[in-house]
């Protein structure tokens, strides 16, 4: 994942410039308690089950943070990089929770730091009544697990995973410009066709040269003009990332999970369309996610794009429980909550959500007005060996990603399907063939 930089600068929509109070910590249920009081709290946000509320004057023995004008209060946030080091002298943190610092940063601090974010900046109001990070519910739209669903699920195994992974990993680096990066595109487009997908190699410029997204199509069975894209990005990067950029966690986990999606749905059909998307360039700007939804303008395909998975990071976990987390904005909201459902279904995962979306390659498709959605680890932000030479396969957990797996097959399966009955054995057009598909890009 690219390092990338949020900021959501929290204004107060309320009369008078400037409005000035404190800002405190206190838990959800003492948040539910003070809200209660009509009136007291103006502003509020929340990170699990920490929340933070501003009060023109605060309860006794409150935790109080800040005290002023809350339009000079900001949360930095860094995919890869601790946020609390991003905020600028001058500044001061008020608040660390996981990869968001809230900080006071004045005005013209804020305008510099915006100015020098990368390409997933992000500024926003402050939200007057919704939490930034929060778990979902056990059991919400929970459903009796489907048996050919859980068989199929069952063909997403540690040892496969594994083996896909580390074959990626093995190129020693799949920096975008490199002879590496286009032995893996070859390789992973050479699976796609033998899982019976119709290929295709998406080159475009980027940069002053030329980079390629790998597609493989599994057309619809009675709805082929609605489309569903499951895609990761395929490149890597280090300090190193000429020679080698492993890239085990980022992305060869997510890259290597299409793949096993892929395999999984062998010989099946779903009603509806999926794209298998191996992006190019995301740690050059989102490039291949961006050359995507342009070929989507180019070929009139792009209303017909019902949802985005996003697959970036999913083998990252220290603790004992395995944490997924959800990131969207509200357009997706139908699509996050079948995605947690599956989860809650068909893995042990905690499930977790954010509407902050930045930082990856859904955000070109949320800024088209495309349901999109990015599955992750929830401890990505812990992860010292991002973008590292360290990022190797002893610190990919097979276990907590085959688990993200089966909850984004799931939910595919239920977006997309039902699948075919039996399962689909038509042999496929080889990659030189002319485009007959109005579904397929060629």
């Amino acid at each position: 994942m690219k390092t990338t930089i949020l900021i959501a600068i929290l204004f107060m929509m309320l009369p008078g410039p400037g409005r000035c109070g404190h800002l405190i910590l206190l838990d959800s249920s003492a948040l539910t308690a003070l809200r209660a009081k009509p009136g007291t709290v103006l502003a509020w946000t929340a990170f699990g089950n920490e929340s933070l509320a501003f009060v023109e004057n605060a309860p006794d023995g409150s935790r109080i943070l800040y005290q002023g004008s809350l339009e000079d209060v900001v949360i930095v946030a860094s995919k890869h990089e601790a946020p609390q080091n991003l905020i600028p002298k001058g500044g001061r943190l008020l608040h660390l929770a996981g990869r968001y610092a809230v900080a006071f940063i004045p005005a013209p601090m804020r305008a510099r730091l915006s100015a020098g974010a990368k390409h997933c900046l992000d500024v926003i109001p402050f939200p007057t009544g919704q939490a930034t990070t929060s778990p979902f519910e056990a059991g919400m739209k929970t459903a009796k697990p489907d048996a050919q669903i859980a068989a199929i699920l069952g063909q997403i195994t540690p040892t496969a995973l594994d083996g896909r992974v580390r074959e990626l990993v093995n190129f020693k680096t799949r920096y975008t410009f490199s002879e590496e990066f286009r032995q893996a595109a070859e390789r992973s487009r050479g699976l796609l066709e033998e899982y019976g997908l119709e290929t295709r190699l998406q080159n475009f410029q980027m940069w002053g040269k030329t980079g390629s997204n790998v597609i493989g199509v599994l057309e619809g069975s009675t709805s082929p003009d609605q489309i569903y894209i499951l895609g990761a990005h395929l490149d890597s990067t280090s300090w190193e990332a000429a020679t080698f950029a492993p890239g085990a966690d980022d992305n060869a986990s997510g890259a290597a999970g299409v793949l096993e999606m892929a395999r999984a749905l062998k010989g099946r059909r779903l009603q509806k369309t999926v794209w298998f998307v191996l992006f190019v360039g995301e740690e050059q700007g989102l490039c291949g996610s961006k050359a995507l939804l342009r070929l989507l303008e180019t070929e009139n395909l792009k209303n017909q794009v019902k949802g985005v998975f996003n697959l970036d990071m999913i083998g990252y976990n220290k603790q004992d429980t395995l944490r997924l987390m959800l990131e969207t904005r509200p357009l997706a909201q139908e699509m996050m909550e079948v995605i947690a459902a599956s989860a809650q279904t068909y893995t042990n995962l905690e499930v977790h959500h954010t509407f902050q979306a930045w930082g990856s390659d859904h955000i070109p498709f949320l800024d088209a007005g495309i349901p999109a959605v990015l599955t992750f680890e929830f401890e990505y932000d812990d992860n010292p060996n991002d973008h590292t030479p360290m990022d190797t396969m002893e610190h990919v957990n097979m276990d907590l990603a085959c688990s993200i797996l089966r909850a984004d097959l799931a939910a595919l399966i239920q977006l997309a399907g039902p699948l075919a009955s039996p399962p689909d054995t038509r042999p496929r057009r080889p990659r030189t063939a002319p485009r007959q598909s109005r579904t397929a890009p060629w």
